[in-house]
């Protein structure tokens, strides 16, 4: 009904008297303001639509993309909730064990570990000290966090060394106290000085021994995927008793090829351990972060398809506008003809509308885009919302469209014939 409002109100406005002493031949082309308005604002409509797709689509790639610290496709991440059936500490983790030595002789299966704290699991943050500084520097990811870990787990896990050593099976009660940092919290914590050798007194600075740092892994996100700086620390399962109250948390599956195929196996393996265990959560690594990507996917599926459907009517309109104009102009491109126009002057006068048209829209999307970028900017990850090279992509695709569009009534207007176009009504 308001797209029906516009052509109402011009045929209202129309001289009737001066209509109808007026011949066809007489009359002249009548440009409309609003349809070139409203092909403008579609134009303009598009591109925010397309620019939006765009920079959640470069978002989805960055996140991805991302390094996590771990080789996630091909780890299975298991837990049990053993407290809850009044289980102790030493039987939970008796348990664990059991699991782990049953899951490892499932075929595929490259390796098991056991750690108390996961990646996107359970974080345990305990009270540290670290001689010769007077406070630890503080990031807004919080920590530092703590995971007490098997000797082999970060072989399972993926987890590159930097520096130094993992832990070894001779690291136990009563040998010497170890722990291993990640990069972050070497860099921030000793800066450029060599970590190996330092000293962590985890819980009560006045009665906890030296803990030895040991090695520098990599940095491994934690509880984000879009945590910039995660300072984090390990320290071996079998020195963990004295530091850490909670039992084993985690029982992680390092599998030969894609996780996914062996989740069933690795399952009945851990429920076959005892017959009172609670279902067991088990789920390969990507699955857990899953929920954090998904308003990228969500946002890059809705905002395309939308984008995709914008720029569809926009083709649509501009090549039926044109089509119709250039119907409209059949008797004045058939006297241009027989003056000597020739095809490209015909061709360059449809589309040279067409591209003021787009133009224009081009203009007024490109504002409506900057806008809309600062709007949705805490939704990005690793692109700005004024992204030059997407705003670049967004417009060639939009003048091709137009080009297209516009270039199908052209050629048509280059083969009007100007004897019938003379004697056009």
């Amino acid at each position: 009904m308001l797209a029906g409002l516009a052509p109402v109100h011009h045929a209202a406005a129309v001289n009737l008297s001066q209509a109808l002493k007026t011949g066809e031949r007489e009359g002249t082309f009548q440009r409309s303001r609003v349809r070139t308005g409203l092909l403008v604002c579609q134009i303009a409509l598009t591109l925010v639509l397309l620019t939006g797709a765009g920079l959640f689509v470069s978002s989805l790639r960055h996140v991805e993309g991302l390094r996590l610290g771990f080789d996630a496709d091909r780890l299975i991440v298991a837990s049990v909730d053993l407290q809850r059936l009044g289980y102790k500490r030493a039987a939970v983790n008796g348990l664990y064990e059991q699991m782990r030595d049953r899951v490892k002789g499932v075929p595929g299966v490259k390796g098991a570990s056991l750690a108390i704290g996961s990646p996107f699991g359970w974080g345990f943050a305990m009270s540290l000290d670290v001689p010769g500084l007077d406070s630890l520097p503080q990031v807004r990811s919080g920590g530092p966090y703590l995971a007490a870990v098997t000797p082999d787990y970060f072989r399972t896990m993926g987890t590159a060394l930097r520096r130094g050593r993992t832990f070894a099976p001779t690291d136990l009660v009563g040998s010497q106290r170890v722990a291993v940092v990640n990069e972050t919290m070497a860099r921030l914590l000793w800066r450029s000085e060599n970590p190996i050798g330092k000293c962590l007194k985890i819980g009560d600075k006045n009665r906890a021994p030296c803990t030895e740092v040991i090695g520098v892994v990599e940095d491994a996100r934690l509880n984000q995927l879009t945590d910039d700086v995660v300072v984090q620390y390990f320290i071996p399962l079998a020195q963990a008793d004295s530091v850490m109250g909670s039992p084993v948390t985690a029982l992680l599956v390092r599998t030969e090829g894609d996780a996914e195929p062996l989740v069933g196996a690795v399952l009945r393996e851990i429920q076959s351990t005892s017959a009172e265990l609670p279902y067991p959560s088990v789920d390969p690594m990507p699955r857990l972060f899953t929920q954090q990507v998904r308003p990228w996917r969500l946002g890059s599926l809705l905002l395309s398809l939308f984008a995709a459907l914008g720029l569809l009517l926009a083709g649509v309109g501009l090549y039926g506008v044109l089509s119709y104009v250039v119907s409209q102009r059949t008797q004045e491109m058939g006297i241009r003809i027989a003056l000597g126009a020739g095809r490209r002057e015909i061709v360059e006068l449809v589309m040279g509308q067409a591209l003021r048209i787009t133009g224009w829209g081009v203009v007024l999307g490109v504002a409506g885009a900057l806008a809309m970028g600062r709007a949705i900017a805490s939704l990005l990850y690793g692109v700005t919302p004024h992204d030059p090279l997407v705003l670049f992509l967004v417009i060639v695709i939009l003048a091709a469209v137009a080009a297209v569009a516009s270039y199908l009534p052209a050629r048509r207007a280059t083969r009007v014939d100007p004897m019938v176009a003379l004697r056009y009504e």
